[in-house]
């Protein structure tokens, strides 16, 4: 209920902008991890949000799964180079958080 909540706030903000902004996205899904237990809400939750960013308007959408440190820190570095040039760039992230030093991230 909130997730679908969230997505249809997200379209009604993201259809209030300029329809010729340029809109990228990034929609990341971990579900597999070498030392947790595999999750089943990121498979099922990226392609709605992939979707839902679709319908509001975003042209870029990149959906990627699984990924292992190099993988994201190269993704990141792509978005990046996009999102330099957009007027909205959007992170999604599905999957265990990490912490360090009693800091969440």
């Amino acid at each position: 209920m909130l997730l679908r909540l969230s997505l249809i706030l997200s379209c009604l903000i993201f259809t209030m902008l300029p329809a010729e902004s340029k809109r990228v996205a990034l929609v990341i899904g971990n579900s597999k991890y070498v030392f947790a237990d595999e999750l089943n809400t990121p498979k099922k939750d990226i392609p709605l949000i992939a979707e839902a960013l679709g319908m509001a308007g975003f042209d870029d959408i990149r959906l990627v799964e699984n990924l292992d440190l190099q993988s994201m820190q190269e993704e990141l570095r792509l978005f990046s180079n996009k999102a330099d040039t957009a007027e909205v760039a959007l992170i999604y992230f599905s999957g265990h958080g990490i912490e360090i030093s009693g800091t969440n991230y």
